[in-house]
């Protein structure tokens, strides 16, 4: 994991990468060859009593912030944060951060 930001909150991404065989292709084209090939980035926020968040969607992420969830939740629609993008969650994180 690479940690992008930290604080009472940190944001961590994970990157993945899968192996594809090589494949056989039709007759005029030929083969396929073995490939790497990158997969989307997974994002996982780590709370303060150390509990590590897989972030598949902003609603999930506010369930986890009881303590600042009608702050929060005000950020994520005037910013409209996505739960895909790195600039967005970095944001995010450090506009939380920034209210303890």
């Amino acid at each position: 994991l690479i940690r992008l930001d930290s604080g009472g909150m940190s944001l961590l991404t994970k990157m993945e990468i899968i192996f594809k065989d090589r494949q056989q292709g039709k007759p005029i084209q030929g083969d396929i060859p073995a490939q790497y090939q990158r997969m989307p980035d997974k994002y996982y926020f780590r709370l303060q009593d150390g509990s590590l968040e897989r972030i598949t969607s902003m609603k999930k992420v506010l369930q986890w912030l009881p303590d600042r969830k009608k702050e929060m939740e005000e950020f994520v629609k005037e910013h409209k944060i996505s739960a895909k993008n790195t600039e967005e969650l970095i944001a995010f994180t450090q506009y939380y951060n920034s209210l303890e």
